[in-house]
């Protein structure tokens, strides 16, 4: 399975339902040191964003449209209301 960058299109499971719409943003967010997988007195660090350029019920598909290294299925993300 290959990680995912800049501009590729993903599938998150957060949709309608969840109060997601169209040009939103969510965060991504991981927690560590991801090859020691220590994580005790470590923040959170934002590593991409995804803009939302479709959503259904349950799903959206969004755009990579920032990533600081790649992104892997199951990484955390984050919709922050301004």
């Amino acid at each position: 399975l290959a990680a995912v960058g800049q501009h590729h299109l993903v599938i998150v499971d957060r949709g309608r339902k969840d109060g997601v719409q169209k040009g939103n943003v969510f965060h991504v967010i991981t927690r560590g040191d991801r090859f020691t997988r220590e994580t005790e007195d470590l923040p959170n660090e934002d590593i991409g964003e995804l803009m939302v350029i479709d959503v259904r019920d349950e799903a959206s598909t969004a755009v990579v449209v920032q990533s600081i290294r790649e992104l892997d299925i199951g990484d955390r993300i984050e919709l922050r209301r301004n």
